[in-house]
This record gives structure tokens, sequence and C-alpha cells, in this order.
């Protein structure tokens, strides 16, 4: 956990150096929000139905969110279950499979 923790500040600093100082909470305020209905509420509803017909298992459902919306790596992942990270990859390539063949 604490490498990784360490692995993000090091990449934020590395944008901070090419694109200069972060943005104040004042400049993200203007910035839009996305409309109802966007991409990512699609695909947290869709796997909130698919949980909840039992189409695909909670501990699939959590990494598939965790991944896709919340931008964790298979290796942050990893870290906080305490397991390998080809092994999370694995559980979550098999959600997301079930995902699509539910979607579809």
């Amino acid at each position: 956990m604490r490498s990784s923790v360490w692995d993000r500040r090091r990449r934020e600093r590395c944008e901070e150096e090419y694109w200069g100082q972060r943005a104040g909470d004042d400049v993200l305020d203007l910035v839009e929000t996305k409309e109802p209905g966007a991409p990512a509420e699609r695909v947290l509803s869709l796997v909130e139905e698919a949980v909840r017909l039992g189409v695909i298992p909670a501990r699939g459902a959590r990494l598939v969110i965790l991944h896709w919306i919340h931008g964790y790596s298979n290796g942050e992942l990893a870290e906080l279950d305490g397991l390998r990270p080809c092994t999370i990859r694995k559980h979550r390539r098999a959600a997301e499979q079930l995902l699509a063949e539910f979607a579809a």
C-alpha cells in the first residue's frame, strides 16, 4: 500500500512539472458537470442491476467499478485486497465478460 501512495505522488509531481500547478477549487467550480445519464452513471446502473439479478458477484462488480469508474490499477487493487495483480485482472475480466453478456 505504501508504495502505491508514493507512486501516485510521484506521478502527481511529474504532472505538476509538465502542466504547471494543479487547479484550485475556484477553477474546478467553473468546469461543467456531466449531464444526467452520463456513461459512468449508466455503467453503475448496469452493474447494480447485474448484481441484483445475480449475474455477477458483488466482488466482481466492486473490481469493475473501482477499475473503470474510479481509475484504480490492477496493482493498486491487488494491494488493497492482498492478492496478486494477475489474480485481480483475472477476476475483473471474468466479471466484465459476464457484464457484457448481460448487457447484450
